[in-house]
């Protein structure tokens, strides 16, 4: 906070990653398929409230061997009727440059993508108990967006680079329910529908609950089921014909579920009796996740190909204070 009605944020992160095979895909699709790679990224922003409105804008980077981006946004949020009704337009703009670290590269790099999102949100509260959202987000994508260092294995025996589209237009509508319930809980509900010019569809759900089992203490249960349909043009095993030969598994069709516990803990109390006195407020969280992928095919002309047979176990320890 800088006055009553400012404030700013800053934000550093550094990703470290290492995985047993260059085939695996990072923490971000940005990252390209190596076995260790370092992500950097930082960013600058700034509410202001103005009467019942907060506005919002800010800056940011990210720097990894092979990818670059900047990124810019701003938000308008108005609150009427009593402050139960909210009103929220954002936009936002990235600027990447894609590299390749491919022995031998002949192609020209690096390669460019320019990304806006405009996004609509209306939250509503319609009891004490009950709030609701409901948004969308229309995203246009233009520029390089396969990976550099994918070759795709054809039916002939060549190889080919990997191709993509260069513009891809994304729509995704999101409806949130959280509601109290008077044992010291609460459940959160949400849905998203999601397509977009590639032939890409899907449907998540997902489910959170919160309980306090003591006063310093709250778990939290979740839930999600994903559901995608394959890209247009997609194929596990492409001909020479095709015009964007892909091995992109995020492309595919595929189901996925994830499921997982959190324990949120208020420290305060215990780091005053151990004689900590810094921090007004220290909270500590300890988080499992488990995800699991399988392929999903409903037409009866579709094959699904070799299947990824991807799961993982996510887990996450953070600590937040407040001065």
């Amino acid at each position: 906070a800088i006055t009553e009605k400012t404030s700013l944020a800053l934000n550093y992160g550094v990703d470290a990653i290492s995985s047993a095979s260059w085939k695996i895909d990072a923490v971000t699709s940005a990252s390209r398929r190596a076995r260790e790679e370092t992500r950097y990224s930082g960013g600058l922003g700034i509410n202001q409230i103005v009467g019942k409105a907060t506005v919002s804008a800010g800056v940011g980077v990210s720097r990894e061997d092979n990818y670059n981006s900047d990124y810019a946004y701003a938000t308008l949020a108005q609150d009427f009727n009593k402050r139960n009704s909210t009103v929220a337009l954002s936009v936002s703009k990235a600027w990447d440059d894609i590299y390749s670290t491919k022995v031998g590269e002949s192609r020209a790099f690096p390669r460019s993508k320019d990304t806006s999102t405009i996004g609509l949100n209306f939250t509503q509260t319609l009891t004490p108990w009950t709030v609701a959202a409901i948004g969308h987000e229309y995203t246009m994508a233009e520029g390089y967006q396969a990976h550099p260092e994918n070759v795709v294995y054809l039916t002939d025996g060549t190889y080919a680079d990997e191709v993509h589209p260069e513009n891809r237009y994304r729509n995704a509508s999101v409806l949130r329910i959280n509601q109290y319930l008077p044992w010291r809980g609460a459940l959160h509900a949400d849905y998203r529908y999601y397509y977009d010019s590639w032939g890409v569809g899907s449907n998540t759900i997902g489910l959170k609950y919160y309980q306090y089992l003591t006063e310093d203490l709250i778990i939290r249960l979740r839930g999600r089921f994903y559901s995608q349909e394959a890209a247009e043009f997609y194929s596990w095993n492409p001909a020479p014909s095709d015009s964007y030969p892909t091995i992109d598994g995020k492309l595919r069709e595929f189901d996925s579920l994830m499921y997982g516990v959190k324990f949120i803990y208020n420290a305060t109390k215990a780091a005053r009796k151990a004689g900590i006195a810094f921090g007004e407020k220290i909270n500590l969280d300890l988080k499992w996740d488990g995800y699991q992928q399988a392929d999903a095919v409903t037409s009866a002309t579709q094959v699904a190909g070799p299947s990824t047979g991807l799961k993982a176990n996510i887990v996450q320890v953070g600590l937040g204070m407040e001065f």
